[in-house]
């Protein structure tokens, strides 16, 4: 009895697809089309009528679960842009120093438990903690993440000289290929190397004015740089 409901069902399994996609039945080639899925189900069913109840249950079961995942498959990759900003937002609450993309050429860094928005950006390929300051005028590297960078420190000429919160300080000038924060990149800047101990380099205005736009709305701070 169920083979034969099974069979008896293909002509609704069509009339229900020209019901949902007319269009596609009146192309030209729907007819073709419509004869070899004909063919295929015809074949796919009368292959029921061959194998025994036991198996017959068996191939039902494993044609609903392929069935499920199939629908699973389709159903996540039609959310894959959803997804996307959940786990970019989950990554900004988890991670507060990384960006968050929240439009074309717009990220989000969120204020840190120590009221600064610090920020993990790429310095020549290579990661480096910033603290953002729009009181710096430049972009000042840390001694530390200056070796990291590739300069040697013996080699860079220190005749700057910076005034700090800390007094005066001695300087070296240097030529940083690109910053990037997620897709946000300002290439050919000037960096400055502090020649005291620094925990952390410094994002100024060197790099913000180089921004379309930069503004803090609550407790995140929005960056964007179009293409």
């Amino acid at each position: 009895m169920l083979r034969l409901i099974l069979f008896l069902s293909i002509p609704g399994v069509f009339l229900l697809l020209y019901n949902l996609y007319p269009s596609t039945f009146a192309a030209e080639d729907a007819f073709y089309r419509v004869i070899y899925l004909g063919l295929l189900l015809l074949f796919l069913s009368g292959s029921f009528f061959f194998v025994s109840k036991t198996q017959l249950k068996q191939n039902l079961k494993h044609l609903f679960t392929w069935g499920c995942l199939c629908l699973l498959f389709v159903t996540g990759y039609s959310f894959k842009d959803e997804f996307v900003n959940v786990s970019q937002r989950i990554k900004g609450e988890l991670m507060p120093s990384s960006a968050t993309e929240i439009g074309e050429g717009t990220v989000r860094i969120k204020k840190t438990n120590d009221g600064h928005f610090h920020i993990l950006a790429l310095v020549n390929g290579v990661p480096v903690m910033f603290l953002i300051d729009t009181g710096a005028t430049g972009v000042v590297l840390a001694l530390h993440d200056a070796q990291r960078l590739g300069f040697d420190l013996n080699q860079l000429d220190f005749n700057m000289r910076m005034s700090t919160a800390n007094g005066t300080v001695q300087g070296a000038s240097v030529r940083l290929d690109t910053i990037s924060i997620e897709s946000i990149s300002i290439n050919n800047l000037r960096g400055t190397v502090n020649g005291a101990p620094m925990d952390e380099s410094l994002l100024g205005m060197e790099f913000l004015q180089n921004l379309d736009s930069y503004e803090v709305r609550g407790d995140s701070l929005y960056l964007t740089k179009y293409p």
